[in-house]
């Protein structure tokens, strides 16, 4: 779908949730945005004008390259936008005793990228396919070890990402885990894995480790000298329809 000048940002947002299969917290995400702001736009209390490009890039390309700047007032100050109530953020009232909900200055963003820049080559890129289809390229450093807190930590949530996705269909991932030799490992079989298999093996096996489960997975193909002096550096995801449901599914075909 092409978009059109008469079009409203609600509908690209209806459009990137049927054609994408992306719930509103994961367009919202996409925005670098509140969940809320999505919904405001499905709702019409707001335009969404400011997400158009974004969101119109999102639909037709399945990622967003360039994320939407943070509105900024007259005088060129990013604009507060409400916060969540915490210890930091706490409910106060005005000069007439009403209660004000808490307000933060949020990061402002360039280019696509946060101004608060991740560690040495670590970044988590999305992109989507139609019929839920996705592909997750996550890539961190070999030796920094908040690079590779941030990777193996970005790694789990996408798995988790596709297991909440998952609607009458159960979805198979299949991995490609590079090392910091070089090499390419194909993990597991072509067929894939279940994405609630992963979660719950990752749990029960190995504590909520995801990289002692990968090291695992690796070692069942290839032989532990091929890879024990090597870290990984890099883990491609491709998500897709299962043909059948794993055995604990409560799905039906």
């Amino acid at each position: 779908m092409s978009s059109a000048e008469n079009e409203s940002v609600a509908d690209i947002v209806r459009a990137i949730q049927e054609e994408k299969s992306l719930s509103q917290r994961e367009i919202a995400e996409e925005l670098r945005r509140n969940p809320r702001m999505v919904s405001k736009i499905l709702r019409g209390e707001t335009s969404g004008e400011w997400y158009r490009e974004a969101l119109t890039e999102l639909r037709d390309r399945g990622e967003v390259t360039k994320h939407p700047g943070r509105r900024r007032s007259k005088s060129g100050n990013i604009v507060p936008v409400r916060a969540k109530v915490d210890e930091k953020h706490p409910l106060t009232k005005d000069d007439k005793g009403r209660i004000k909900a808490p307000v933060a200055v949020p990061e402002e963003t360039a280019e696509g990228r946060w101004t608060k820049k991740p560690p040495k080559r670590f970044s988590n890129r999305r992109a989507y396919g139609s019929g839920g289809d996705r592909h997750y390229s996550t890539t961190m450093h070999p030796t920094n070890a908040d690079s590779r807190s941030r990777g193996i930590s970005a790694i789990h949530d996408n798995v988790r990402s596709v297991a909440k996705s998952q609607k009458n269909v159960d979805k198979r991932i299949s991995l490609n885990v590079t090392l910091s030799n070089g090499r390419m490992v194909e993990v597991g079989s072509k067929s894939g894995y279940f994405s609630s298999d992963i979660l719950r093996t990752v749990k029960e096996k190995f504590g909520g480790d995801m990289h002692k489960f990968l090291i695992d997975q690796i070692g069942k193909t290839y032989a532990a000298d091929d890879f024990e002096k090597s870290k990984i550096t890099g883990v491609d995801m491709t998500v897709f329809d299962a043909k059948r449901t794993p055995a604990r599914s409560r799905k039906r075909r």
